[in-house]
């Protein structure tokens, strides 16, 4: 979060439309008003958007020497609203203590309609087909608090201490109709799925950090705790089609309540001694899992409570050659936790033949991180790197019978090296040139329920920009950014990537900022994606509205020239794990 620190009042508003296909239109201000001992700031969104998405997806199924493809294609329809806003102050009781909190909402509100039909074929023949409507309506709503106490020293200590609490609410209601057709197109039955979800997912944190600068030997220490609880109730109510009404669906109505506590502490070291500068960092965390889950029938699991104590070291030396040349080295290890909602085993149907389930055995993935850098003149930076991820998660397709089923699994292993450079220059004074490139080879290594991984692919990732700033306070910017086809554990996906071209102009002062800017011009984003591994066999593709128009407009209020403070909440880690 940033907050302004100049005196006085200053902000800008912000507006902004957008025409693909459909339009979306934004609006958004920022507001800070200083005065004495107070710092009070806000800023207050809103977005209505509305955008499709067609999607084709071919299965291919071998039973018994006979061959059954699956043609499905759908577009999904997708309109929302979306509201946020954040207020808070400051008081700074003297030069060395200061109070503060924030108040943060959102609320967001979808429809995602979408029909398709399914063409099913026997040995290349048609023999019948599905004609299935999805219509999905979601709310939610997620509300921030946050306390915060700061003391700040001449003497290089920093005291910090935040409290949040976090409370997000969602309820989706997702109802799946499907005519059967025969091969004459005729209708001969019809099926229905409805379902109602609730989540509710309440997130506590607090979290202390100091610091102290140690001047005569140009050190700093870095110390500090933290606790997160995070309570998490999910509720499925699912029903069938049975004798024309909906009756209660007990093999998938299902009550899942999810408690994980964290503790950690840290600390770390960096020194610098003429031209060597080095970190050493430890963090600590224990974490204690309970769930449970109940259905219709009244049984129940209680899915592997569990506690598990982890550390994760840190470092990095660097070594300035000279003013112009830099090498460094650096280590890391990091944990990754998968969102709240992949954790619920609740079934979600998408028509007859495809569905998803979530997974309250995933655990955690773990990374080994080692990288060594060498930056000229901070214009030309170069690294190369190696990473090795243990009980890496992915969405895995699993096929069963006729039908399909994603669910996230932990894998195994993978293991990646990596070149990422980057050079941004000056070319003259009113063209700057920026580009980044980033090869890469990975392998996958492990099992899923389709057989065992052994997998490796090389891939490439590449932006690019090159500005420019023209008389009369005009710029112009043309970029593009690429992936080329590469590998995943299961399947390949295709060439991803846009060319991006925008023009702006600023007026009164530089007080009003006027851009307007095209994206994808050539219209080449799509995903694509083809997987053969045991029995699952697809080939699948999606294209959404990623050719667009966009004005935007910018005014700003009082001051122009101000700093701003950056707050990190303690619970933002895990507010990140809210889908």
């Amino acid at each position: 979060l940033k907050k302004n620190i100049a005196k006085g009042t200053n902000g800008n508003i912000s507006t902004s439309y957008t025409q693909a296909v459909h339009a979306n239109v934004n609006l958004s201000a920022n507001l800070n008003y200083r005065k004495g001992k107070w710092n009070w700031f806000g800023n207050a969104a809103a977005r209505k958007s509305r955008q499709n998405t067609d999607g084709a997806i071919n299965r291919f199924v071998n039973s018994n020497g006979i061959q059954k493809t699956f043609e499905n294609k759908t577009v999904d329809e997708d309109q929302s609203q979306n509201g946020s806003f954040m207020a808070g102050a400051d008081y700074y009781m003297d030069k060395k203590n200061s109070f503060g909190f924030i108040v943060k909402g959102n609320e967001y509100k979808s429809q995602l309609f979408t029909p398709g039909t399914t063409l099913i074929k026997t040995n290349g023949s048609t023999d019948s087909s599905l004609k299935t409507l999805n219509d999905i309506n979601q709310k939610n709503s997620r509300y921030t608090y946050n306390l915060n106490y700061k003391y700040e020293d001449t003497m290089g200590v920093q005291f910090n201490i935040d409290a949040d609490y976090i409370s997000f609410k969602n309820n989706s209601n997702g109802l799946v109709t499907t005519d059967l057709l025969n091969n004459q197109n005729i209708k001969y039955g019809y099926t229905a799925n409805d379902q109602d979800v609730l989540t509710d997912i309440k997130i506590y944190s607090v979290r202390t950090d100091f610091s102290k600068q140690l001047k005569k030997i140009q050190a700093k220490i870095e110390t500090g705790l933290k606790f997160n609880s995070v309570q998490t109730t999910n509720d499925l109510q699912a029903f069938l089609w049975v004798n024309n009404e909906f009756k209660a669906d007990t093999g998938r109505s299902n009550e899942f309540n999810y408690d994980e506590t964290t503790y950690a502490g840290y600390a770390s070291f960096n020194q610098k001694i003429k031209k060597w500068e080095y970190q050493l960092g430890l963090r600590a965390e224990q974490s204690v899992i309970k769930g449970k889950s109940v259905d219709l029938k009244n049984v129940q699991l209680n899915y592997p409570d569990t506690s598990y104590f982890n550390l994760f070291p840190t470092s990095f030396i660097r070594y300035t050659v000279n003013e112009k040349n830099s090498i460094g080295l650096s280590y890391g290890r990091r944990i990754n936790r998968p969102s709240f909602q992949d954790l619920n085993p609740f079934e979600y149907i998408y028509d007859n033949y495809s569905r998803e389930r979530g997974n309250p055995y995933l655990l955690p993935e773990f990374s080994n991180n080692f990288e060594i850098s060498y930056s000229y003149k901070g214009a030309l930076n170069v690294a190369f790197g190696h990473s090795r991820t243990n009980n890496l998660f992915q969405t895995i397709t699993t096929q069963k019978g006729e039908s399909t089923e994603a669910t996230n699994f932990n894998i195994g292993k993978e293991y990646r090296y990596y070149v990422n450079a980057s050079l941004g220059l000056p070319i003259n004074k009113s063209w700057y040139s920026y580009i980044n490139i980033s090869p890469f080879y990975k392998k996958f290594e492990g099992v899923v329920p389709e057989g065992e991984l052994n997998n490796e692919a090389f891939g490439m990732n590449w932006y690019t920009s090159q500005n420019f700033t023209l008389p009369k306070n005009y710029s112009l910017q043309l970029s593009s950014w690429g992936n080329i086809a590469t590998e995943d554990a299961m399947g390949k996906t295709g060439w991803l990537g846009s060319v991006d071209m925008g023009a702006g102009k600023t007026l009164l002062k530089k007080k009003l900022d006027i851009r307007i800017s095209v994206t994808d011009i050539f219209n080449t984003q799509r995903w694509r994606q083809e997987v053969d591994f045991g029995r699952v066999n697809y080939n699948y593709l999606r294209k959404w509205e990623s050719r667009n128009f966009r004005l935007q407009l910018s005014w700003k209020l009082g001051k122009t020239n101000y700093n701003a403070r950056n707050r990190e909440l303690g619970a933002q880690d895990a507010d990140g794990r809210i889908k």
